[in-house]
């Protein structure tokens, strides 16, 4: 029984502080998609799934906000929306919605210096899975 509980407030005390430290994840019920984010769930609401939180902003400006499949992202930056699945992106830029993998960039990306460039033209299945 000693081992049981000490196990259990072991795990505790580990869980509390990652629970603390992110105060803004809430119920699905309680959390909804906002402007952009909004945007880009109803263009794709089976692959961004539901919300886990409400959208949040990290220091240096971008919005986050996390789905039971992945997280979408807005770049203050450059003021274009994404979201990832941890495998691949789908990033509303200048040429609509498009799919890549998350190791590859298009041209007009910000950060396409040092990636795999996916050519003006695409590749197949670059939009395999959004709506048509």
């Amino acid at each position: 029984m000693h081992r049981a509980l000490a196990r259990v407030l072991s795990i505790s005390a580990l869980v509390v502080p990652l629970l603390a430290a992110h105060p803004a994840v809430v119920s699905a019920d309680s959390c909804q998609f906002s402007y952009g984010f909004k945007v880009m769930h109803d263009m794709i609401p089976g692959v961004v799934g539901d919300c886990i939180e409400n959208e949040h902003h990290d220091p240096n400006g971008d919005g986050l906000q996390e789905t039971r499949t992945g997280l979408l992202v807005w770049h203050k930056a450059d003021n274009t929306m994404a979201f990832t699945d941890g495998y691949r992106t789908w990033v509303y830029g200048p040429n609509g919605l498009q799919q890549r993998l998350n190791q590859e960039r298009f041209a007009w990306e910000s950060d396409a210096a040092g990636h795999t460039i996916i050519p003006p033209g695409g590749r197949s299945g670059a939009n395999s899975g959004m709506p048509r």
